[in-house]
């Protein structure tokens, strides 16, 4: 365990995050207990301590600036009673992945006279009958909890429930905890995990198809949660035992094979989505078409020169095989805009566009993924439709992507166009929603290690927004707590993946396709200026390539 001192406080990194707000990270520590955080004198509106081991929260100085305080992932049991008095403008709690259990145990919140934003995710707090309206009932300046915004029908209902002291008590009625010494309450769960037995296969398999089919998000949460643990709770309801069982194997790197029920069951309720709840609309265009001003407006934001508003910081982080840089900015109008820089070490080129490209095997570390399909191909340019639908369990219900993707190949790289785009023949449905704007583009080209002279890394220049249809301010939390997390994800993914590239493993028709580009001159600036037209036609898929030609023997 590491203490929090004076020393690592300035050590630790701090920025400008996503919302302009001066954000301190202490993530990832070992943090046993809060400590010390007078050191930073009040000069941070966030202060960002997940990934630790806190138990209690509490010994907080007066910090009169902090308005967000992000605890997710420790192990906290209690909260100052008084702790409004030294929070005062506090207005962002995020407490997901806890050990509260009881609703008594949230009552110090109450004098937090400015919390809007709650998140208790992943405690056991949230099974307890009439949790919501309780938390709803306590604090009364709360806004959005557990990233649902708090209705007045459901302040109502608490305040109807809630309306004598009796039920409120009778509502809340526990025994008091009574607290040990961390050391013993480690061992203590230690002795109670070894009395847990853990769940059968059938089970597991079980609670992955309710991950999806589940309709709320405190369900998927707790699904996720149990399935991630491996142990099953005592009140978790598990389905018949003739559910189908298809599972993927689970490696021990915590990369997760995606179960082929999940991708059946989105397929088959989309199947029946398409003749039971079509939404009345507009006739659809035509796809879109990747052309060389969609490669222009990838370099221009590559070089920036795309004229947009400056971009501000957003993180820095460093592991011995990776470096990682992201900045943001906010246009006029639109979704919140991304740039980041990721370098690899010891990873080709090659390996990563084939990776980024192949999403036969991105569910296994991009677990958001839970169906793809191939809709169209064009073998002459590479270009691909690809139907993708996505869970997006912290925020809201999954959602449906089509788009359109095409890679231009230069002696100094490869650069990747991949954007929304109609489709016809795929009818619009009321679930999942679809998501019209997105645009995510990368450009992948060499660099010098750090360890060496010699090119023996490769960097990656993403350019990414998209419109999911939620607020502004709540993307940009949860971009914000999960950026990084994802980033190890993805880096943990290329390791395998290269790997196993070493090891001639067989490519998927992904891969394959990842392999049919159009050249460009070896200058990135010359792209500016001049872009190869390569038009295609009705004998595009007469490819010498056999791979190709078995891709297109599969789709028809």
């Amino acid at each position: 365990m590491v203490r929090l001192t004076a020393d690592l406080i300035w050590k630790s990194p701090h920025f400008f995050n996503a919302l302009k707000e001066r954000e301190l990270d202490l993530r990832g520590n070992k943090i046993p207990v809060i400590e010390n955080l007078g050191a930073t004198e009040d000069q941070f509106d966030t202060i960002d301590l997940s990934d630790n081991e806190i138990v209690k929260l509490e010994n907080l100085p007066y910090l009169n600036r902090l308005g967000t305080l992000i605890i997710n992932n420790n192990r906290i049991t209690r909260i100052n009673p008084n702790i409004g008095e030294f929070l005062p403008k506090l207005h962002t709690l995020v407490l997901t992945n806890n050990r509260l259990v009881n609703l008594i145990e949230i009552d110090p919140l109450a004098s937090l006279s400015k919390l809007q934003y709650l998140s208790l995710l992943d405690n056991n707090i949230t099974k307890k009958p009439n949790y919501r309206l309780y938390v709803i009932h306590k604090l009364k300046s709360l806004r959005v909890l557990d990233f649902k915004k708090v209705k007045d029908k459901e302040r109502l209902e608490a305040k109807t429930l809630f309306s004598s002291k009796e039920v409120e008590e009778e509502t809340r009625k526990v025994s008091p905890k009574k607290f040990v010494p961390a050391e013993d309450t480690e061992m203590a769960e230690e002795q109670q995990t070894l009395k847990v037995v853990a769940p059968t296969q059938d089970q597991i398999n079980a609670i992955k198809a309710a991950i999806v089919n589940s309709q709320t998000l405190e369900e998927v949460a707790r699904l996720e949660q149990a399935l991630k643990s491996g142990q099953l709770p005592a009140d978790l309801q598990i389905m018949d035992d003739d559910t189908p069982t298809n599972t993927g194997k689970v490696k021990d790197d915590e990369i997760v094979v995606t179960n082929e029920n999940e991708a059946n069951a989105e397929v088959k309720d989309v199947e029946e989505q398409k003749n039971n709840e079509s939404e009345p609309m507009d006739q659809e265009q035509e796809p879109s078409e990747l052309n060389e001003e969609d490669l222009r407006v990838l370099v221009s934001h590559i070089e920036e020169t795309d004229g947009g508003p400056p971009w501000k910081l957003m993180m820095e982080q460093s592991i011995p095989s990776l470096t990682y840089k992201a900045w943001y900015r906010d246009p006029p109008i639109g979704p919140p805009q991304y740039r980041t820089r990721t370098v690899f070490e010891n990873v080709s080129p090659e390996i990563l566009r084939d990776f980024f490209w192949d999403d036969e095997f991105r569910p296994r570390w991009d677990k958001m993924l839970i169906h793809s399909k191939v809709l169209s191909i064009c073998l002459q340019t590479g270009t691909m439709i690809v139907h993708w639908i996505r869970k997006l369990p912290l925020f809201c219900s999954a959602r449906e992507y089509i788009i359109i993707r095409r890679i231009w190949e230069s002696a100094t790289g490869y650069y990747c166009v991949t954007k929304g785009t109609p489709y016809p023949s795929l009818p619009r449905l009321r679930r999942p929603k679809r998501v019209d704007v997105y645009h995510s583009s990368w450009c992948i080209r060499p660099v010098k290690s750090r360890n060496a002279d010699q090119q023996t890394g490769s960097e990656v220049l993403l350019f990414h927004y998209e419109d999911i249809g939620l607020p502004k301010e709540v993307v940009k939390m949860g971009v914000r707590a999960g950026m990084w997390n994802m980033v190890k994800k993805l880096h943990l993914g290329v390791q395998i993946y290269n790997m196993e590239k070493a090891n001639d493993e067989s490519p998927s028709y992904y891969a394959i396709m990842a392999h049919i580009t159009t050249k460009l001159p070896a200058s990135p600036s010359t792209i500016m200026y001049h872009v190869p037209q390569v038009e295609a036609d009705e004998n595009a898929c007469q490819s010498q390539n056999p791979q190709a030609q078995a891709i297109v023997l599969s789709l028809e």
